[in-house]
């Protein structure tokens, strides 16, 4: 599992960070629906999984994305 991957310190001893996992859904409800089941199931982890929609990908790729939508 990636979140036990994580918690070894791997690989943020060898980069100095951890990859976030992109999830892009094809709508605002399948994105809330995904972040709303992310953040019940793993509650009290880090936050790396952020969801968006095609049109979000330029904004996540320009870094513009506000940390309030990862989870």
């Amino acid at each position: 599992m990636y979140l036990r991957y994580y918690y070894t310190g791997i690989e943020q001893k060898a980069t100095g960070m951890f990859p976030l996992v992109v999830w892009i859904v094809k709508d605002a409800d399948r994105k809330n629906g995904i972040k709303e089941y992310i953040r019940e199931k793993l509650n009290g982890q880090p936050k790396m999984f952020l969801v968006i929609t095609p049109d979000e990908l330029e904004k996540m790729i320009r870094q513009m994305i506000d940390v309030k939508e990862l989870c």
